[in-house]
């Protein structure tokens, strides 16, 4: 299958995963006859939906216009920190979903979560260890991926720094 030869009949879509492209890196072309989508990998082909499903959502109830996009990120890293240390106002579980879905369609790849620990033994963070996994689950579906950054209280000796491994394995198991 050569890069300019699409395979799909009228009114099919094509969608291929190419080498010749890079990982995030994707093209569309709308025509009358046909929809052809090309990606590098599994980012690029989800980029790639989420425009196509954009353009479908602008020309809703009007005919699409014929469309060639390409795109190939100029930065690796997009994202943004999450400050979720308890003196602040936390999102729900919901809310947090519902962000991140709404980064991933603006292409957004990382999310930093920012929470401050203390040397005490219980839970510490605003979410519960499951729901920790189903907000990593949600973001590695939209191609996000999940970084802690944690912090802890200054100033901290070396005895200190030792009340702080239980708070560190809770988070890490």
């Amino acid at each position: 299958n050569q890069p300019g030869n699409c395979q799909a009949g009228a009114g099919e879509i094509e969608i291929n995963v190419c080498e010749d492209l890079d990982e995030n890196e994707y093209n569309i072309s709308l025509t009358s006859a046909r929809i052809r989508i090309r990606a590098g990998g599994s980012a690029g082909m989800h980029y790639a939906i989420i425009t196509l499903v954009q353009i479908l959502w602008i020309f809703r109830g009007c005919k699409v216009p014929q469309i060639i996009v390409r795109d190939k990120p100029e930065m690796s890293v997009r994202g943004i920190l999450v400050d979720m240390a308890a003196y602040g106002r936390l999102p729900t579980l919901d809310t947090f979903m519902s962000t991140m879905r709404t980064l991933s369609k603006l292409k957004m790849n990382q999310v930093h979560l920012y929470m401050r620990l203390s040397p005490m033994v219980e839970w510490q963070l605003p979410f519960l260890p499951n729901d920790l996994i189903a907000m990593d689950r949600e973001c590695h579906d939209r191609m996000v991926q999940v970084f802690p950054a944690l912090d802890i209280i200054q100033p901290c000796s070396y005895e200190e720094l030792q009340n702080y491994t239980p708070a560190f394995s809770q988070i890490v198991s």
